[in-house]
């Protein structure tokens, strides 16, 4: 290749390069020696105004303050390159974000770094767009994760009431099966009262019949024997309706503990069943911390 070939084809490329770049440089005291129009543009100055300016007053305090700025300049100034994306302060103080590049400018003669080209590429818009999305992301995992700790909440309430309605079904299950075994033996008790009040109609037949054959002098004996025998039917009488209460209490209390027993299924069904809702809702939980997690990531990697 020739000496003119060369110098033409560097021509095209610096021409291209400064065209479609944004384009900076820093002398060794971090000072602005050279800014192409691309660059002063993306943050909102004229070229001049730019020359002398120091690199800090083009950052912003978060990263001035700090040791980390330092260690930068260092870096550039032993030689180290640096490529990242990068958030600068345009003219009016608004972030600007850039795809940058910094090279060190070697002087082989005097064998130190006498200068740093910065080039650069605007990407503030994608930049916002992602942090857009991002914070879509996290604002929509905060809203997943209050309905869930929200609705989870509700879900222990219930789940304490259920709690509670069962311990007292529970206890009414224990008082109706008091209730069956007392109605039984009120059945038992009314069995042997109707044997007695039988035993003493058939002692008081008996006693009429052998009244009558005594004659004069049984007849006060027949009518004590008349009396009991009335008296027994009295009793019959009232056993019966005694009895038929008992069955009808006996019947209500099996219905009752059917119907409790019926309760104290479903409420476990419940209980179960809002169990599983609680521990859906930890997985809705867990899930939008995730998501926030990731999003945060994704814009971190970005």
């Amino acid at each position: 290749m020739s000496q003119i070939q060369e110098n033409f084809n560097l021509s095209l490329l610096s021409t291209a390069i400064d065209k479609n770049l944004a384009l900076i440089s820093f002398n060794t005291k971090h000072k602005v020696i050279y800014v192409n129009s691309n660059f002063a543009h993306t943050l909102n100055y004229k070229q001049d105004e730019m020359i002398g300016m120091d690199h800090s007053s083009l950052c912003f305090p978060s990263f001035t303050d700090s040791p980390e700025y330092m260690i930068f300049w260092k870096s550039l100034l032993d030689g180290k390159s640096y490529q990242d994306k990068i958030e600068r302060k345009n003219k009016q103080g608004e972030s600007v974000w850039l795809e940058a590049t910094y090279m060190p400018i070697y002087d082989a003669a005097k064998q130190k770094v006498i200068g740093v080209l910065k080039v650069a590429t605007d990407i503030t818009q994608r930049e916002k767009q992602i942090r857009k999305f991002t914070q879509e992301l996290s604002e929509m995992a905060a809203e997943l994760n209050a309905q869930s700790t929200d609705g989870n909440s509700k879900n222990h309430d219930l789940l304490n009431e259920i709690d509670r309605i069962e311990t007292y079904s529970n206890a009414n299950t224990e008082k109706l099966a008091v209730l069956q075994t007392q109605a039984k033996q009120i059945r038992g008790i009314v069995d042997v009262i109707k044997q007695i009040s039988d035993q003493t109609n058939i002692l008081a037949i008996n006693a009429a019949i052998e009244g009558s054959h005594a004659g004069d002098t049984g007849r006060g004996f027949v009518v004590v024997a008349k009396e009991l025998q009335k008296l027994s039917d009295q009793v019959k009488q009232s056993i019966k309706q005694v009895e038929e209460q008992a069955s009808s209490i006996i019947s209500s209390v099996d219905e009752m503990t059917q119907g409790t027993e019926m309760v104290q299924k479903n409420v476990h069904e419940s209980r179960e069943n809002v169990a599983s809702a609680v521990q859906s809702f930890k997985d809705i939980a867990n899930a939008a911390n995730a998501l926030d997690k990731h999003s945060n990531q994704y814009q971190q990697i970005l």
